[in-house]
């Protein structure tokens, strides 16, 4: 992660991770609940290895928090999780991140769940899969998938045309500023999913 240079004080503004997170910092499954045995800066080891993958994350820098790239994560974390509930592919399930994360929420005013459907809805159907999920498709032709997840998340036919409108039209024309949150310009999707694979594998190293 990168904080601003130009005043001498430790925690300056947390600026933006510059790297793709590649230390695993395994607390969370660590049953230890051991302390340092003098004054530490958390006493607690596994509080303490988990301030520090946070820090690493870039989520904080020190006790400041990085409220955009929360955000951003809260948000990337939610159509993912969406789309593998779909069963779309792993390409499709990039394009829906990648829109979802740049569209802007606050000027759309609506649920995230709601907008973060009508863009996987979107995506495979744009995708022109043998899946039919656009809102006008007849009930007999209409993914069973997408029918269950959508009564799931209590979405009404009439918000699902309303809103799927409004996120297609801003796709389509591009009417968003996209936000870069690591330099790198990596694949966040294959973040996501190494960072899942592994917090499954391993039995939480430190």
């Amino acid at each position: 992660m990168t904080a601003s240079t130009t005043e001498s004080h430790a925690y300056e503004e947390l600026a933006k991770p510059d790297t793709n997170n590649a230390t695993y910092l395994g607390w969370a499954n660590w049953d230890n609940q051991d302390e340092w045995p003098a004054d530490f800066y958390i006493e607690n080891k596994k509080k303490f290895f988990e301030h520090l993958d946070r820090m690493n994350q870039g989520l904080q820098n020190g006790y400041r928090a990085n409220r955009p790239y929360q955000t951003y994560r809260m948000n990337r974390d939610l159509v993912a999780t969406l789309a593998d509930k779909l069963g779309m592919t792993t390409q499709q399930r990039g394009r829906a991140i990648n829109w979802f994360t740049i569209l802007d929420l606050q000027t759309l005013g609506l649920p995230a769940q709601t907008v973060a459907y009508c863009v996987c809805t979107y995506v495979v159907h744009s995708d022109e899969s043998n899946r039919e999920c656009h809102p006008q498709t007849s009930e007999d032709e209409f993914d069973d998938l997408f029918r269950d997840i959508q009564a799931q998340l209590g979405i009404r036919q009439e918000r699902f045309e309303s809103v799927y409108g409004k996120v297609a039209h801003r796709i389509r024309t591009k009417d968003f500023e996209p936000t870069i949150h690591d330099k790198y310009q990596l694949d966040e999707a294959l973040q996501f999913q190494w960072r899942t694979f592994n917090a499954e594998k391993d039995d939480g190293w430190l």
